[in-house]
């Protein structure tokens, strides 16, 4: 089980935009993925296998067969493995099967993707990043202060 779920992590595909902007103001985001964490669920407690092909029914991750059709999907941003390296399918897409996290096969689906279920690790869903509140709070206590932290 842990094998497969490890296929299914990629890390991040990064696209890089040089920003051009007349009249308008630029904002730098930070700590996005400390805020995206803690406002989604994650994987937690004992697991299910199941291979019912109703992708909305579960939250784990799945052995899928993916299609993607040049002419539906504009961006192409599913990844998968091919000996150790990141295969990014741009167009012709074509098809092909890999391990995913449910929800990002979700949001494929929203976008184009043909997603066919094969069999699911599935798991409940639960908000486990509360500590994260904590930090933020003692990260402001020590602004406010005007305190410096050598770690």
């Amino acid at each position: 089980m842990f094998n497969d779920i490890a296929q299914s992590y990629t890390g991040g595909i990064v696209d890089v935009y040089k920003p051009h902007l007349i009249n308008g103001y630029y904002y730098d985001v930070v700590s996005l993925y400390p805020t995206a964490k803690y406002n989604n669920p994650m994987p937690v407690g004992e697991v299910t296998f199941t291979d019912d092909p109703n992708l909305d029914n579960y939250f784990g991750f799945v052995l899928a067969r993916i299609k993607c059709d040049p002419a539906k999907v504009a961006f192409p941003f599913l990844s998968t493995k091919n000996k150790n390296r990141i295969v990014l399918h741009s167009p012709p897409c074509g098809g092909w099967s890999g391990w995913y996290f449910s929800e990002e096969l979700k949001f494929a689906r929203k976008h184009g993707y043909e997603v066919t279920v094969i069999v699911v690790i599935n798991f409940l869903k639960e908000n486990i990043y509360l500590m994260i509140i904590l930090i933020n709070s003692l990260k402001l206590k020590i602004k406010l202060l005007k305190m410096e932290i050598n770690l």
